[in-house]
């Protein structure tokens, strides 16, 4: 039996000692030119609001075709150290430093950033609200949140309060969405707990053997979310965001929320609303398709763990886990309880299947934060990953057995077991030096940052400097990219250092072009367009016996932002047979014949 297993191992892959992973993650952050530090505050010991982290992005905020990266930062409650008073960060691609790395410019000040900082910084999202080419950024705060309008020339401007939605409350997860799907984009922000950091007695202090720490969320009370329908230009030069939150339905104020995410889990063709909360329990609301949201968190049991306990729900992914055409949920929780894994069964119910995926028990210690379902060896299945990092900086004096700085966790996916759910193995301790750092992690996004085919990943640390984890060896399998531009031709050019992208639509060597008018549920959607970024649109790849369905989404992971591009590994197969696109208009494009290692980008309607 033995002799057995191991000529199973050798057959896997025989040129690699059993020890090594094919894939291994280097952290560049520092040679790349981010020096961005992230500040806590500075209270000894840390508190709730200092303790619960930052968010950060990957997005193309220049239309050059690269990645760049974005920050968000606290400040300091006590007397600051010397220098300058932390910000928000924004760094530029500015593509390969010619000495085989890549370099990363921090353009905060004259990007218009760090003019802002309106309160103590927690997570991000971005979407093109106004439909005119280019990335906006929401920023949410502790304070005043900040929605930052994209210039088109490098700059931003904080329009916040003229939109409406410069919310004064504990903000958390952001995510943009077309609800309603009228072509532009609305915007869900959470929030967390009510609290006053100016009363003293709200800073609240718990004691476990003798050792005080920041108390944790159970006491304090639940705030509720909001939810903004874009309702277009004001006709002031502006655009105006109306509360809806109430009508709609989805204020959620029993939960303390920090994870948010868009997803049509019903498949009908308009985006459902799940978000994640702290100590309370979660939330899912179904998209009725006329402004209103009805609440079936209970009866699609997504609420609780499966033991009917609500967990610290901190992060959340919203994607196909096991390749069925269904999205699925993975929540990130508290240390000494496992992150869970809800299955799509296909009939408005989901069933917790965390034991069996192998998922929970290798981070029952860790305290687990920024996630995602992502492919990182391009093998035609999605792995997962969860930043981690407690919440307490004196854990180890009261409760020994865990760590206050911790190692991010890297799980490969494995494939189905017999009864189809995908079974995971911890790879972390062999998948290079950059999954050895120790932080206190919190905030993760993703995207291919060097362009190379494989997907990197951007940690946000809790006071410390961040970790960009660059994929060396995920582009040894085949992969493609898919960018969406919705609306109406003409579409505008590229902001600023324009990098051409292959476009089915005007290479006849790339692929065969196709549409079709789509009827969705709510009826006939001709008429309408789908906003510029194509958020809610479902992509479906299909390379020969290999079927994926990606939608596109704003928000996700914890307080963060990953690339809006769908990417999709493919393994040894070298030609794509079908792209679709369902966009949220409801319009149907495709293209087939397309050859794999490349970046294509597919405009709705284009004929």
């Amino acid at each position: 039996m033995l002799r057995a297993c191991f000529l199973l191992v050798l057959a896997v892959d025989p040129a690699l000692p059993q020890s090594e992973e094919p894939v291994r993650f280097v952290d560049v952050a520092a040679r790349s030119g981010m020096a961005f530090r992230h500040a806590h505050g500075g209270s000894e010991p840390i508190v709730i609001l200092e303790n619960v982290g930052a968010g950060c992005a990957l997005f193309d905020y220049d239309g050059d075709g690269d990645l760049d990266a974005f920050f968000v930062n606290g400040c300091y409650r006590r007397t600051p150290p010397p220098g300058p008073h932390p910000t928000d960060a924004l760094y530029r691609n500015d593509g390969p430093d010619g000495k085989g790395g890549w370099r990363f410019t921090d353009v905060t000040r004259q990007a218009g950033i760090e003019a802002s900082g309106a309160g103590y910084g927690m997570g991000c999202c971005a979407g093109d609200y106004d439909n005119d080419g280019d990335l906006d950024l929401y920023v949410t705060n502790y304070g005043p949140n900040v929605l930052y309008r994209n210039n088109g020339d490098g700059t931003f401007t904080d329009v916040a309060r003229q939109a409406g939605v410069d919310d004064p409350r504990w903000g958390t997860g952001c995510a943009f969405g077309d609800y309603d799907r009228d072509g532009d984009l609305d915007l869900y922000a959470a929030n967390y707990v009510v609290f006053h950091v100016d009363d003293p007695k709200e800073l609240l202090w718990c004691f476990e053997k003798g050792v005080r720490y920041g108390c944790s969320p159970f006491n304090y009370r639940p705030d509720a979310n909001v939810l903004y329908r874009n309702d277009g230009p004001d006709g002031k030069g502006g655009w105006r965001f109306t509360d809806v939150t109430r009508q709609a339905g989805v204020a959620d104020s029993g939960g303390k929320g920090l994870g948010v995410a868009w997803g049509d889990y019903d498949d009908d063709g308009d985006d459902d609303l799940y978000v994640a909360n702290d100590a309370t329990r979660n939330a899912l609301f179904r998209n009725n398709g006329d402004g209103t949201f009805a609440d079936v968190t209970d009866a699609a049991g997504v609420g609780y763990d499966e033991g009917g306990k609500a967990q610290a729900s901190m992060g959340v992914a919203f994607d196909d886990l096991d390749n069925d055409g269904r999205l699925d949920l993975f929540v990130t929780n508290f240390s000494e309880e496992t992150s869970t894994f809800y299955h799509n069964d296909g009939n408005g119910f989901f069933t917790v299947r965390t034991a069996e995926t192998r998922l929970g028990a290798p981070g029952f210690l860790s305290l687990k934060w920024g996630t995602a379902m992502f492919d990182y060896d391009n093998d035609g299945d999605r792995d997962v990953f969860t930043a981690n990092g407690h919440v307490y900086d004196v854990v180890e004096r009261f409760r020994p057995h865990l760590r206050y700085k911790q190692k991010n966790q890297l799980f490969r996916n494995d494939g189905p077991g017999r009864d189809g759910t995908p079974r995971f193995s911890d790879v972390t301790d062999r998948a290079g030096p950059g999954l050895q750092v120790v932080e206190s992690s919190r905030g993760a996004a993703f995207g291919d940052f060097d362009e190379d085919g494989d997907l990197d990943i951007l940690v946000q640390n809790l006071n410390a400097s961040p970790t960009l984890l660059r994929n060396d060896g995920g582009d040894g399998s085949h992969w493609i990219e898919v960018k969406l531009v919705g609306g109406k031709p003409p579409y505008p050019p590229p902001l600023l250092r324009a990098t051409p992208l292959i476009t089915p639509s005007l290479s006849p060597h790339v692929g065969e072009r196709e549409g079709v008018t789509g009827v969705g549920e709510g009826g006939s959607h001709a008429s309408r367009l789908s906003n510029r970024d194509g958020i809610g649109a479902k992509v479906r790849v299909v390379a020969g016996d290999l079927t994926q369905v990606a939608h596109i989404r704003s928000g996700m992971s914890y307080l963060s932002q990953s690339d809006l591009r769908a990417h999709f590994g493919l393994g040894r197969r070298a030609q794509v047979d079908l792209v679709e696109v369902r966009w949220p208009s409801g319009q149907v494009d495709r293209v087939r014949g397309v050859p794999a290692d490349r970046k294509i980008t597919l405009r709705e309607g284009e004929r």
